[in-house]
């Protein structure tokens, strides 16, 4: 964008990532620590303000958390901490249905193989073996066979964690969209890392 001179520009193949590690003084470090926990503070509060505000959240409730956060700190931050709020948030609210949709297909998985009857491996064997004979004098493909689970106790094992998927899908159903208040250390960690590292 802008012109530099004196220096010459190496070739694609040879060129490196170059990193910078900050090295600053006892009382600079005290300054970005201060800065650190500041921002972190902004941050948090943000984020809670943002998972209350749930699904009802829009570009009119964006701006009003833009316009507090400006009170504190420059509108270039604010902008940047509202939205990566929002980014956390919708990331959260995405894992959230994704992990619902998990308890649903194993709550449904389960489901199926307690409606069949328990077979132990001999049975299943025997079965099988009972099919295929069939299927030979039929002139015909075996059947695709389904079985329950292999025993009484394995049976009454998936009966609790049924209850248990239940109970859990019950609960994240009940809940509102994270409407919780979440405890955010990013700016603090990110600035120990450009430290300490």
């Amino acid at each position: 964008r802008y012109p530099v001179h004196g220096t010459t520009q190496a070739p694609v193949t040879q060129t490196i990532r170059i990193r910078t590690r900050l090295y600053v003084s006892k009382q600079d470090r005290l300054v970005l620590e201060s800065l650190a926990r500041h921002f972190d503070s902004l941050q948090s509060r943000d984020l809670a303000r943002r998972c209350k505000d749930g699904s009802n959240s829009d570009n009119t409730a964006w701006a009003n958390r833009k316009r507090e956060l400006t009170a504190e700190c420059s509108s270039r931050w604010a902008g940047w901490i509202t939205k990566n709020s929002n980014d956390m948030w919708q990331t959260a609210r995405r894992n959230q249905r994704r992990h619902l949709s998990d308890l649903e297909s194993a709550i449904s998985t389960i489901e199926r193989k307690l409606a069949f009857p328990i077979h132990r491996i001999s049975e299943r064997k025997a079965i099988r073996e009972a099919e295929a004979v069939r299927a030979k004098t039929e002139n015909r493909k075996p059947r695709t066979l389904y079985f329950g689970y292999r025993s009484a106790h394995e049976h009454a094992m998936k009966r609790m964690r049924l209850d248990h998927l239940k109970s859990e899908r019950d609960k994240l159903n009940g809940l509102p969209p994270l409407n919780r208040t979440v405890s955010c250390s990013y700016f603090y960690s990110v600035f120990l890392f450009k430290l300490y590292r």
